[in-house]
């Protein structure tokens, strides 16, 4: 997967983006959504969200025999050692796989991206 994170110009204010070329036959990338699920609040507002997942995370990757939810206003995540499930929260049917090892990466990745300071120019990618 590419993953690639960029600030974007909107309503006059520049915002964080994620875009990803692994995307479900709707051609949508769930993890971009779930990235992007700001639950109606300033990015920078997220951040504390962002480092919750990252908890949750670290968590479940010291304990192999359990699981654990972590989601926002539309999209959510199942977390075991080893497989994240990314779903939507209104259709549960609706969802992708991740490493839950590669999740924690893009977690940590966009917290530090939407830490950063906006510049239009800053452009971040991960391959894998």
């Amino acid at each position: 997967m590419k993953l690639e994170l960029y600030w974007e110009e909107d309503d006059g204010q520049l915002v964080p983006r994620c875009h990803s070329d692994d995307v479900n036959s709707d051609g949508i990338n769930l993890v971009s959504c779930l990235l992007m699920d700001d639950g109606g609040i300033p990015y920078q507002e997220t951040v504390q969200w962002i480092e919750e997942g990252v908890e949750k995370v670290e968590a479940i990757s010291n304990d192999s025999n359990s699981s654990l939810d972590w989601s926002r206003e539309a999209w959510g995540a199942s977390l075991t050692p080893e497989v994240t499930k990314v779903y939507s929260l209104h259709d549960e049917e609706y969802f992708s796989e991740i490493s839950t090892s590669e999740f924690k990466e893009i977690l940590t990745m966009w917290r530090d991206f939407i830490k950063s300071t906006p510049d239009l120019n800053d452009r971040r990618c991960k391959e894998s």
